[in-house]
């Protein structure tokens, strides 16, 4: 970080830093926007962006009505084991494995990552809400435009007539 960076990034690095340094346990509350916002001379909205900052960071977490709070850190997954692949290749029959493919999407255990519609269980709904709202504010007027293809500059302009 830098003094040239934007002030929510400046404040979001430095309780980022206080975090991974221990100084900030899991499950401790930060202080209150408000509070932040006058010992750094700063604004209400400017400590609320750091904070949504952390929180897509996943270092703290918004509490309804008790302020924000260190996240727990996830637990360490386990390193996955070596796979053995046979010693000599061996044929592969394309349309069985499409078939295994498509029947094994069925099952309601298996999630495919290349399906066109994933499970809604799977957004934090509060994220995908500041997402959008960053999205709408930032590209607010091609809300409802399509862009023109490639090679078209100008469709609406019709071209001159020939003589």
């Amino acid at each position: 970080m830098t003094t040239h960076d934007p002030l929510y990034l400046q404040i979001a690095e430095s309780i980022a830093d206080s975090i991974r340094a221990g100084a900030l346990v899991r499950g401790e509350r930060l202080h209150s926007v408000r509070d932040v916002a006058r010992t750094r001379g700063v604004s209400m909205a400017t400590v609320v962006q750091a904070y949504r900052s952390l929180e897509d960071a996943r270092l703290i977490e918004a509490r309804p009505r008790s302020g924000y709070f260190v996240a727990a850190r996830p637990a360490a997954l386990p390193e996955p084991e070596t796979s053995r692949p046979p010693a000599q290749s061996q044929r592969v029959d394309v349309g069985a494995l499409a078939a295994t493919v498509m029947r094994m999407a069925r099952e309601p255990g298996v999630v495919s990552f290349g399906a066109a519609c994933p499970e809604s269980a799977l957004f934090d709904v509060e994220r995908v809400r500041r997402a959008m709202n960053r999205a709408v504010t930032r590209h607010r007027t091609t809300l409802c435009q399509y862009p023109h293809g490639p090679g078209m500059n100008n469709c609406a302009a019709p071209s001159p007539a020939m003589p």
